[in-house]
């Protein structure tokens, strides 16, 4: 819903990565796993968005 009507800019991937990765609980020694998952999320929107 964050990204529905609004203009693609990496700013906005950005605050749709966190949202998505808010809940994310990683364990003691994969915590660096969660910035990836931002990022990863951030590149899919990017390639999608054209």
């Amino acid at each position: 819903k964050e990204l529905i009507g609004k203009r693609p800019s990496k700013e906005l991937f950005e605050r749709a990565a966190q949202m998505e990765m808010e809940r994310a609980k990683p364990l003691e020694h994969n915590k660096y796993k969660v910035e990836l998952g931002k990022r990863a999320i951030v590149r899919a929107l990017k390639m999608a968005a054209g």
